[in-house]
């Protein structure tokens, strides 16, 4: 009976890690290659959009939180190259503050994230001071 229940207790220990590897990394998002410039490894992950962050996750990975995140607002693309071998036919390299990032995405990945980029808000939309705003609009009203 040891041998038995030893191999049990494995096959559940198997299990679950294989359902949270698969549940950690087949969630929402997409697939891409990604790179931290000028000397990052280059990983897979899956790219999570919100209305201010792209998260990039590693995939496989037990952390629950973004690897890396690019901010919205401060994220700029530098430059970009088709016509790749393999999946990821398309590859942008993008700045988020001072950090330059490389990410390759499949056909339909760089339309994806080329519009939730474009439709930000601006820098100056965002970082507009409402209280400084009404205070400018009273002094001139009087």
């Amino acid at each position: 009976m040891g041998v038995t229940s030893l191999i049990i207790v494995g096959v559940v220990v198997v299990a679950v890690v294989v359902l949270l590897v698969v549940a950690l990394g087949n969630g929402d998002g997409q697939v891409v290659q990604f790179q931290r410039l000028p000397d990052g490894h280059l990983r897979r992950g899956r790219l999570r959009y919100t209305d201010t962050t792209a998260d990039f996750y590693r995939v496989p990975s037990f952390v629950p939180t973004p690897h890396y995140s690019l901010d919205r607002v401060n994220l700029e693309i530098m430059s970009r190259t088709t016509g790749q071998p393999g999946p990821f036919s398309t590859v942008l390299v993008v700045r988020s503050g001072e950090r330059e990032f490389s990410i390759g995405f499949r056909a339909a990945g760089e339309m994806a994230f080329t519009s939730w980029l474009e439709s930000a808000p601006s820098k100056r939309q965002v970082s507009l001071d409402r209280d400084a705003f009404r205070r400018f609009i009273s002094r001139s009203d009087s």
